[in-house]
């Protein structure tokens, strides 16, 4: 009788750990005209606060469409595990900028960026994406235009990318940019000729 309420108690403290550990992430999901902080699937708010608002193993649903960042955003610092990504069922979002630097940077380990295009047409260093520390990149389309481009940076390291298409065009431009350890497979690297 005494080991069966053992495990009885043990299952009921497991599924509470579990259950909070689902109140913890959420889904937060941005549109092209987002507006508001619900980030709800019936009511989405923009990029820019779908991110900014994450937490820890939180995750952020693009919704199809053009998306202007006019200044970089940033992942919070301690919003580890975050998932960025588009619908998949639907066309990549577009992500366009023009800014020295990516459009989105990351302050916390393990984020996962995956089914996103990425423009960037800063006149000197635009970064296409970078590829956060410990994170993953896959099914990514990231294109950086100007001087001193880099589609894809890879710092401060430890990242993976797959299964990803990187372009860069400008003087010293460069598609791919690894800074520490880095795992590829699957990609194309175009950098045309000046």
């Amino acid at each position: 009788m005494a080991s069966m309420r053992f495990a009885a108690i043990m299952a009921l403290f497991a599924a509470t750990l579990i259950g909070a550990s689902a109140a913890q992430a959420a889904q937060r999901y941005a549109a092209p005209g987002g507006t508001g902080t619900g980030c709800s699937q019936s009511s989405p708010c923009s990029l820019a606060q779908a991110i900014t608002g994450s937490s820890a193993n939180d995750e952020v649903i693009v919704t199809a469409g053009t998306y202007s960042v006019g200044s970089t955003i940033s992942v919070p610092g301690g919003a580890n595990d975050v998932y960025i990504h588009g619908e998949f069922g639907g066309s990549k979002p577009r992500i366009e900028a023009a800014l020295t630097g990516a459009a989105i940077a990351f302050s916390a380990f393990r984020a996962h960026l995956s089914y996103l295009e990425f423009i960037n047409t800063g006149p000197t260093s635009p970064v296409g994406v970078y590829c956060p520390h410990q994170g993953e990149v896959d099914r990514v389309s990231s294109t950086a235009t100007g001087t001193n481009a880099v589609a894809n940076l890879h710092y401060p390291g430890d990242c993976e990318i797959r299964d990803s298409f990187l372009r860069a065009e400008g003087s010293n431009a460069i598609a791919l940019s690894v800074a520490a350890s880095a795992t590829e497979s699957g990609i194309s690297l175009i950098l045309p000729a000046t």
